[in-house]
């Protein structure tokens, strides 16, 4: 029995957290033991959490206040396998790694390309962060990139040798997306509108401001955009759907721990983002029958969509493309159930579960 620990800081709303709990409920519980270690137990995904995957809760708000009972619970579950699954954890933990059991392996998944990740931060972080890449990374055992772009990107950035490093997708689970799209949604689908939507923190890296550009060209389509996510510029966005007097055809709808039942009423979703390392919302709307419009250069973007299939790939930077795309896709008859099936043939939870599974075994 391999014991499989993962550590997260919470399970507040995100991409890593829902791929986490996921991947922990997956697991063949004939040959791995799932442990989840919270920095704080707290969070809309704890109600996700299977009953028999164990979880740690360390009690503190921060890392730094938490590492002496971290290393502690680890000592005491002794794993096999610890994964960290968010750059908060995996640098400071890479950094720990001489003090931990020697037995036990490390496993980080990495969700973002590290050098466009960095560069956002304040120049204090962005030196510190850089340095914790390239000189603690490598001390993993596997890193695990969502996709081709963020490996290459590890591989340079991180100084890391490709040897170290595994490409795994993230999962779709069919049977719940189906399950929770069928769920009451907690936005009333506007009527007799083309119903474009947005998934994802109001952060940055997101480009926000530039789909609101973009959706401002498009006046003459009958069409509403509903922004699902919270986050530190959700003032600005605001301020700027009003500047651009777009506020009865723009809905900033904060985080929904149910996008699905959403996404099931839309025509389209837009992922406007600068960098992504592998796109949950793209393809859970695809798992819902949604086709898309994303930047080209994204991260996993192009190993997603097919284009004319499942959506249209946009020109990163260019509002007036991305305009021109969003527009192109709201005029196409798209084949919704050849959109489902480019993801559940590609992405589903058993596949890429088995894949962790072969990578846990390795060691």
């Amino acid at each position: 029995m391999i014991t499989v620990a993962c550590i997260l800081p919470d399970l507040r709303g995100g991409g890593a957290e829902r791929v986490v709990v996921r991947l922990l409920n997956a697991l063949d519980r004939t040959r791995f033991r799932p442990i989840l270690i919270l920095i704080e137990k707290s969070g809309d995904y704890l109600d996700d959490v299977s009953p028999d995957v164990e979880i740690i809760d360390l009690k503190r708000s921060r890392l730094l206040t938490a590492i002496p009972s971290l290393i502690a619970a680890i000592y005491r579950i002794r794993p096999d396998v610890i994964l960290a699954s968010h750059g908060y954890v995996s640098l400071p933990l890479a950094f720990l790694s001489p003090f931990l059991p020697r037995r036990t392996r490390l496993v980080a998944r990495e969700a973002n390309t590290p050098s466009r990740w960095t560069a956002l931060q304040s120049p204090f972080r962005r030196l510190v962060l850089s340095l914790l890449y390239r000189h603690t990374f490598s001390r993993y055992d596997r890193i695990v990139a969502l996709s081709g772009t963020v490996k290459s990107d590890i591989e340079s950035f991180c100084r890391v040798p490709t040897g170290q490093i595994a490409v795994i997708h993230n999962p779709v689970d069919l049977e719940s997306i189906e399950r929770r799209a069928a769920e009451p949604s907690a936005v009333a689908p506007p009527e007799k509108v083309k119903r474009i939507i947005a998934v994802g923190r109001l952060h940055p890296q997101k480009q926000y401001p530039m789909l609101i550009e973009a959706f401002s060209l498009l006046s003459d389509i009958p069409a509403h955009l509903t922004i699902m996510g919270d986050g530190p510029e959700k003032e600005a966005i605001l301020g700027l759907v009003l500047g651009k007097r777009l506020a009865a055809r723009v809905h900033l709808a904060g985080f929904i721990k149910n996008p699905y039942a959403v996404m099931r009423h839309a025509d389209l979703l837009v992922l406007p983002s600068a960098f992504e390392g592998f796109p949950n919302a793209l393809i859970e709307a695809h798992a819902c029958g949604i086709p898309a419009v994303v930047f080209h250069d994204i991260g996993g973007a192009s190993e997603i969509i097919i284009e004319g299939v499942n959506g249209l790939l946009a020109r990163q930077g260019s509002v007036e493309d991305l305009a021109a795309k969003i527009r192109q896709a709201l005029a196409t008859d798209w084949d919704r159930e050849k959109i489902r099936d480019s993801a559940y043939g590609r992405f589903g939870l058993p596949y890429i579960a088995s894949q962790w599974e072969r990578l846990f075994e390795s060691f």
